[in-house]
């Protein structure tokens, strides 16, 4: 049913040349606003003396998801929808599927925003959960996928800021 519904949802983003211009600007464009706009929010958020130190714990928990990341690629393969189903990419990557890089890459960042009381935290949040949605709606991702990369992202951040002291 799921594959179903993937494969229609797929068809819809891609069915005309402002669909595809908007999943494409949302599953790949929106990455670069959103790490423009975490700098932002900690420099806006921090005290000045604790910027540094912030945009390092918040890349590195963003680093160090990644890494897992291609730990996981290296072990467990999982071919991209459009080798599996009847899904159309928007465009083409050479990595595995499970899990999503850039689902955990940004949701570390969302969460080290989060945690260290940054403004603009939550809508960064939220601009993740859409461009790892733009993913699957551009034939990317596995919905699970997107959910694993999440996770990772998130607990990792947990664990290191937790362990760096800043919760």
């Amino acid at each position: 049913m799921f594959a179903t519904l993937h494969t229609r949802l797929n068809q819809l983003a891609l069915s005309s040349s402002l669909t595809r211009a908007i999943t494409y600007a949302l599953a790949s464009t929106l990455a670069y606003a959103l790490v423009a706009f975490g700098v932002l929010s900690l420099y806006i958020g921090v005290p000045k003396t604790e910027f540094i130190t912030s945009v390092f714990a918040a890349f590195a928990a963003a680093t160090l998801s990644r890494i897992l990341v291609e730990a996981i690629y290296y072990v467990y393969k999982r071919p991209r929808p459009s080798k599996s189903d009847n899904i159309e990419p928007l465009f083409v990557s050479a990595n595995p599927s499970f899990p999503s890089g850039h689902a955990a890459f940004f949701s570390a960042i969302a969460t080290a925003l989060i945690l260290l009381d940054t403004p603009f935290a939550l809508s960064i949040f939220v601009a993740t959960a859409v461009l790892c949605i733009a993913r699957v709606l551009a034939g990317i991702h596995f919905l699970s996928d997107i959910l694993a990369g999440y996770a990772l992202g998130v607990g990792t951040t947990l664990i290191l800021l937790s362990l760096l002291g800043y919760t």
